[in-house]
């Protein structure tokens, strides 16, 4: 049996502001996903995190059968808090687990999607978004769906270049695009820009071994992991390289793997896990993005 804690995900609903800087996680796998949008929920966006002298108990965790990676998840905040869903990529499971985020109980499972890797939620559009590594494309499901039918299909597709990794949801001018990380056939990794309807918006490529890939709407430009050099790269929306930050902060075995930011304005944090060490790296979210612990 193959224990998974959703520790991280957890804190950012229930533990006051002071205990959120624990930002331990036992599963690396798990990406940093939709903390803005949690915290905002409950009303304690601030930048003044403070690491705890030990770390904390985990508070919620569950088990599930061997084989079933966990890579991604996100989170819909529901008009209601209580009937918010967290859902959870299995890439050998074929599936999407959703969750109830209050009670920790299992909701369903969409199941038939072949070896899903990312995962994001348009708050905005009230839509699920899923990277389908064997099929190369963006699954697009209604929220008001996967509440209603007991196993969704997706209301569209979007074909997507070699293995689809990452993606992250963009909203500019009342309409969102969907940016999504995938090999290009060449062996070269590429991002590709999405709208909402499944046109393509932008794509570029980009020089190494992409992951997870956050959008700052703030200041208009991408995060994305890079698996082989061991770092974080920035970019810029149509792909004109910024910089690169988190040299030498992943050290050993360890690698980062999911990105998120936490907003306090145009201020905040970026946050990266740190998979084979099980813990988070906190970088400044103004540039040049000073590791902060």
């Amino acid at each position: 049996m193959v224990v998974i804690i959703f520790g991280f995900l957890f804190f950012t609903q229930h533990l006051s502001q002071d205990d959120f800087n624990n930002l331990k996680f036992n599963e690396g796998e798990a990406e940093a996903e939709h903390l803005e949008g949690i915290m905002k929920s409950q009303g304690i966006i601030n930048k003044n995190l403070i690491i705890p002298p030990s770390n904390l108990p985990y508070k919620n965790r569950t088990t599930v059968s061997s084989g079933m990676t966990v890579d991604s998840v996100a989170v819909w905040i529901a008009p209601n808090p209580k009937d918010s869903l967290l859902f959870v990529t299995y890439k050998d499971g074929d599936m999407v687990s959703v969750w109830n985020f209050t009670t920790w109980t299992k909701f369903k499972d969409i199941t038939g999607i072949d070896y899903p890797n990312g995962v994001a939620v348009d708050q905005a559009e009230g839509t699920l978004y899923v990277t389908v590594r064997n099929s190369d494309i963006v699954a697009k499901y209604f929220i008001s769906d996967i509440l209603s039918q007991a196993n969704p299909t997706p209301v569209a597709t979007f074909p997507t270049a070699d293995q689809p990794y990452g993606v992250t949801v963009y909203h500019n001018s009342g309409n969102s695009y969907i940016y999504t990380t995938a090999l290009d056939g060449s062996g070269r990794d590429t991002v590709t820009a999405f709208t909402s309807f499944g046109a393509i918006n932008t794509t570029f490529n980009i020089t190494h071994a992409d992951e997870s890939i956050e959008a700052d709407e703030d200041n208009n430009v991408l995060y994305i992991d890079d698996e082989n050099a061991i770092d974080v790269k920035e970019y810029t929306l149509n792909g004109t390289y910024l910089r690169t930050f988190g040299q030498g902060n992943f050290t050993g075995t360890s690698t980062p793997e999911g990105i998120e930011v936490y907003e306090c304005d145009n201020d905040g944090y970026i946050i990266v896990s740190d998979q084979n060490a099980n813990e988070f790296e906190i970088y400044d979210r103004n540039p040049p993005h000073a590791n902060l612990g």
